[in-house]
């Protein structure tokens, strides 16, 4: 059976030429296979689509009376920014001009090659998204998965992030009817990962509104600011939308939009914040103050040294048979101690709550520097 190829019409009527432009297409190879997942996101129209794509190729096909450059991929959809393994695999023509992001997924193994007897149609049939970026930039990103680091997967923050506050002390927010200010689940706070971002926002959305020209970009340097401020909205079920774009009219487009109380879980640095002191560590039988440590490797075969750290005694006393004879529990009363502790250490990481028994990898681990940062920002 030749392939067959499937055109999405968004549950309207389509169009009868597309069908003609798609029957006119050639038997198309299979899309190369990715180094990893890639997450990609698209618009068609005012329909946001997500897939974690594990193989995929930019294709130039004709198209009626031209040509179309398309992202050809295979893949999973995204359900609460995972691949949904209950759902079937599918191959996917998309316009290069409708993506709008591409990010490092998950890696994987190939375990079987089966060609696609079915093709399915996004046609170009609809504006392009404002945000769509460039084909030389997916091209880059699909090219970079392979280098992207193990622990990048999805969306993820990084600081400074900016939003836009009216003189009155209110953040820039939109709802189901357009521009809202706070007012629960239905309230969706704009924030922008970049200044430049904010302003051409802030210059389109304030053009022709003498009190829209008074509102002002807001920067958060760090997440400790950026917490606080999300704690503010975390109990009314507000949502955060990430680097939301115009039309020109009243739509809004948003690749990443989670409740407060989601980017604060998820997308926010947690140990330190987490921490309640007491922790606790293993301290040597040895002269002077010596703590226990232990060898440990990344996915790439690098040797480390890792410090254990226990948040209860409990999980503390049960590590002790695996350190050397005659070691102790020591407690770490608050977090001015746990930093001074880890100042005084060689380069090490530390995981916490590891129990070897259980499994070999350990579920949280920080280098030194990062614990360190997350410490310094720590609010008083």
């Amino acid at each position: 059976m030749g392939q067959q190829f499937l055109i999405w019409t968004g549950g309207g009527q389509g169009d009868p030429e597309d069908g003609l432009r798609a029957a006119a297409l050639d038997a198309l190879p299979d899309p190369e296979p990715l180094p990893r997942a890639a997450f990609v996101t698209y618009w068609w129209g005012k329909a946001r689509c997500e897939f974690a794509a594990y193989a995929g190729s930019i294709r130039t096909t004709p198209w009626g009376n031209g040509w179309m450059t398309w992202l050809d991929f295979k893949g999973k959809p995204l359900t609460n920014g995972e691949p949904d393994s209950s759902a079937p695999s599918l191959r996917m023509l998309v316009p290069v001009e409708y993506i709008t992001d591409i990010r490092p997924g998950p890696t994987f193994v190939m375990t079987a090659r089966v060609s696609s007897g079915s093709v399915g149609i996004f046609p170009p049939s609809q504006p392009d998204p404002p945000h769509a970026i460039p084909l030389s930039e997916i091209e880059r990103r699909l090219a970079e998965l392979s280098s992207a680091p193990t622990d990048e997967r999805g969306f993820s923050i990084r600081y400074p992030v900016f939003a836009l506050r009216r003189p009155d002390g209110d953040y820039v927010g939109f709802g189901s009817d357009g521009e809202q200010t706070p007012q629960g689940a239905d309230f969706g706070i704009a924030v922008f990962t970049t200044e430049a971002g904010a302003a051409e926002f802030l210059r389109n959305f304030a053009r022709g509104s003498a009190e829209r020209k008074r509102i002002r970009v807001e920067r958060f340097d760090r997440f400790a600011l950026f917490r606080r401020f999300l704690r503010s909205y975390r109990d009314t079920g507000a949502f955060v939308v990430f680097d939301p774009a115009h039309d020109g009219g009243e739509f809004l487009y948003v690749d990443h939009g989670y409740p407060a109380a989601v980017v604060l879980e998820r997308y926010l640095p947690q140990v330190a914040w987490g921490l309640n002191y007491p922790i606790f560590v293993l301290r040597a039988a040895a002269p002077g103050i010596t703590l226990h440590t232990t060898e440990g490797h990344r996915d790439d075969g690098e040797r480390l040294t890792v410090l254990p750290v226990f948040t209860d005694t409990d999980l503390a006393e049960r590590a002790l048979p695996l350190a050397s004879a005659g070691a102790t529990v020591v407690s770490v009363p608050d977090s001015a101690t746990f930093e001074r502790l880890l100042r005084e250490l060689p380069d090490v990481c530390v995981v916490f709550d590891h129990e070897p028994a259980r499994g070999p990898i350990g579920k949280i681990v920080m280098s030194r520097e990062q614990l360190l940062a997350n410490l310094e920002n720590m609010e008083l």
